[in-house]
């Protein structure tokens, strides 16, 4: 899947913008990759630009998939922030 993904990066933005919520999803759900929620991140914050670009040409389409890569990067700061220690001042 990773690698299918990465080589149609080089498409048009919407292939682009595919592949990156295609990895994203990969590596956070770890299909066929061992997953990392470092690498997720990554991927959703790379389609979250480039869904920002389409909006802002006018593709009011892709307002669904910026709300879900959104969604996911804080489901993904969430996981972070519960395993970081606990510190009392």
């Amino acid at each position: 899947i990773v690698v299918l993904a990465n080589q149609t990066r080089t498409g048009s933005i919407d292939v682009i913008i595919g592949s990156h919520n295609n990895l994203a999803d990969a590596y956070y759900e770890g299909i066929g990759v061992k997953p990392s929620l470092g690498e997720a991140m990554q991927y959703y914050h790379k389609a979250e630009l480039a869904l920002y670009e389409q909006i802002e040409n006018g593709d009011k389409y892709d307002l669904d998939k910026l709300d879900y890569v959104i969604a996911r990067q804080q489901e993904i700061r969430e996981k972070f922030s519960s395993k970081l220690p606990s510190f009392e001042y």
